[in-house]
């Protein structure tokens, strides 16, 4: 069997599986959310715990005794969690990268409209019946189709363009694909970067869990 370029192993996602995929992850998000609260409750009794137990001793022992007391705490928790922990990071990162395989599908109005109007047999009409216009009647055309929502229309305007001399173009194709098909394209971005996001805070979570400790860089990434 012949082997898949890498350019071609993406995956594919329409408008409603990206929002599909969002609400996925932010419940996977969630759950591993109320997972690491759980255990850091139980990280925070033994804290109380032992500072209950030490009050009479002095300040600089029972710190310390406070500490290690937490740092092993941790160290249990983080044995207790760590398979349930992995799943959820894993099963969210794999979300994370199938959202980033499909950001590319959406980052171009003009992709987006083609593939909307792809096989419309009333986009080839149009097309050969603007074979010969000129940037007068093509400008004209452009702006009916977008005042009428016609995406046939509007994609065989943008082909017509294309061909046409730079200098000689009514119009900007990007401006007309993206008022064609800016709700797909702007709900499907919004949904993959809802997916991305929920990647990075599991594992930001989940490194600050294990550490105990916080990053500002990661923070301010996020």
């Amino acid at each position: 069997m012949a082997k898949i370029p890498p350019k071609f192993r993406t995956g594919w996602l329409t408008r409603s599986d990206c929002a599909t995929l969002a609400d996925k992850a932010k419940g996977l998000l969630a759950s591993h959310t109320r997972l690491l609260n759980n255990r850091n409750i139980e990280i925070e009794k033994a804290k109380q715990s032992v500072a209950g137990s030490l009050r009479h001793i002095r300040s600089d022992k029972r710190d310390q005794a406070i500490r290690d007391t937490v740092q092993g705490a941790r160290a249990e928790q983080v044995r207790l969690s760590k398979d349930q922990r992995l799943a959820h990071v894993r099963e969210i990162t794999e979300l994370a990268r199938k959202a980033s395989d499909t950001l590319p599908f959406y980052a171009n109005p003009v992709a987006v409209l083609n593939r909307r109007t792809l096989g419309d047999p009333k986009r080839r009409a149009y097309m050969a019946d603007l074979v010969e216009a000129g940037p007068a009647e093509l400008d004209q055309m452009a702006q009916y189709a977008a005042a009428t929502g016609n995406h046939a229309l509007a994609y065989a305007c943008i082909a017509r363009c294309e061909k046409l001399p730079t200098r000689e173009r009514p119009f900007s194709r990007l401006e007309l694909a993206d008022h064609m098909v800016a709700d797909e394209c702007f709900a499907a971005q919004v949904a993959l970067r809802e997916v991305e996001l929920a990647g990075m805070q599991a594992l930001y979570d989940d490194t600050n869990f294990e550490t105990g400790k916080t990053s500002g860089q990661r923070s301010l990434e996020i």
